[in-house]
């Protein structure tokens, strides 16, 4: 009741790329919202589905109970009138996606829609599935609808691919003797590790079975990928019911366990991107004045054999640090340009590196 004692709210629609506000009286329904959208958008109401920090409204629902609805709420319409869909040959390509859609991602490979996420109607994003079997996250400007959906994601995959690579319907990744390429990540020598699969990455964490808890393995992909372990979703039939306190001896989590890698409900990919890129660009300052500072000190042989072992490891952890990032970020339009140059930057430092690695040969 303490919600619903302001006269009147506004709620922040958006419909296809139109924004405005509209007024309506808390303990109205969403039926009566849906009329008033009606006037404003051209939209029948029959027509409309209102989403709500990513659910969907009901006619009968009372706005002020809805839950995530308050005064000045975001909230999107989705629609098209009938004579609209009449007067149209082929399906509009700015409709958003839904959980089953086919789709091509970054025009050029077949997936599927297996998520929808409308929490926040300014930052939509999608969990597609790819040819291989892994999931990953994505924005609408990678996503389009295929030019012949008829042919189906299986298809394309086929044409657009080796011939070699199987449309799977099961998330496991692939067995042990098909390992997919990894980037400066090898199983441990020794020890018991499990193997957690990113999209196309695939990582192998140390773990010890009798002591480690599953929150620990989070914890050290997170000092991999440096994604906060909280927005970390662990997948796979052996962790069915675990959470993070449940000690993997109590799973059925074994060595060589295959796990896969996926992001919670909520976790805005593109304003994490930006954060990140925010944190390379000091990143690769900071890895240009090591490796310029480290071939100045060797042409005057000023630094030491162990010195300088120790500066070139924390170079190439850098470089492959900010490689990984620039490789896996999904940022705005606006800020693809500078993620373009700090990868020209980064292959001026891998350079660098190839020069100080000269310098130390010759001179022991």
């Amino acid at each position: 009741r303490a919600r619903m004692s302001a006269k009147v709210w506004v709620i922040k629609a958006r419909y296809a790329q139109r924004y405005e506000d509209i007024s309506v009286d808390p303990k109205s329904t969403w039926g009566a919202f849906k009329a008033k959208a009606q006037e404003i958008f051209g939209l029948k109401a029959e027509n409309q589905k209102v989403i709500c920090r990513g659910k969907k409204v009901e006619n009968d629902g009372i706005i002020g109970a809805t839950k995530g609805a308050r005064n000045k709420a975001r909230v999107m319409i989705i629609g098209t009138n009938s004579e609209d869909l009449k007067s149209k040959s082929i399906e509009d390509p700015n409709k958003p996606f839904k959980k089953g859609d086919p789709a091509v991602y970054k025009g050029e490979e077949a997936v599927i829609v297996v998520g929808a996420h409308f929490d926040d109607p300014e930052e939509i994003y999608y969990t597609i599935k790819r040819a291989d079997g892994s999931e990953r996250q994505t924005v609408p400007k990678y996503l389009k609808r295929p030019d012949n959906p008829s042919t189906g994601p299986a298809v394309q995959a086929e044409k657009k691919s080796s011939p070699k690579i199987k449309t799977t319907t099961s998330p496991e990744p692939p067995t042990d003797s098909k390992k997919p390429k990894t980037k400066g990540n090898q199983p441990p020598a020794q020890g018991e590790y499990v193997v957690v699969f990113q999209g196309k990455e695939t990582y192998y964490i140390p773990v010890a079975l009798e002591k480690d808890t599953v929150g620990s393995i989070k914890s050290k992909v997170q000092g991999i990928l440096g994604i906060p372990s909280s927005v970390i979703r662990l997948v796979s039939p052996k962790l069915t019911r675990a959470n993070d306190s449940t000690m993997l001896s109590a799973t059925k989590i074994r060595h060589k366990s295959k796990i896969m890698l996926l992001f919670k409900e909520g976790f805005h990919i593109v304003k994490y991107g930006e954060d990140m890129i925010r944190k390379t660009v000091k990143e690769v300052e900071e890895a240009e004045g090591l490796a310029n500072s480290m071939i100045k000190r060797l042409e005057h042989r000023a630094i030491g054999f162990a010195e300088g072992i120790q500066m070139l490891g924390r170079l190439k952890e850098s470089v492959s640090n900010i490689h990984r990032t620039l490789e896996g970020v999904t940022v705005k339009r606006a800020s693809e340009k500078m993620v373009e140059s700090l990868k020209g930057r980064l292959k001026d430092i891998r350079k660098l590196v190839k020069e100080i690695e000269q310098l130390r040969s010759e001179f022991g």
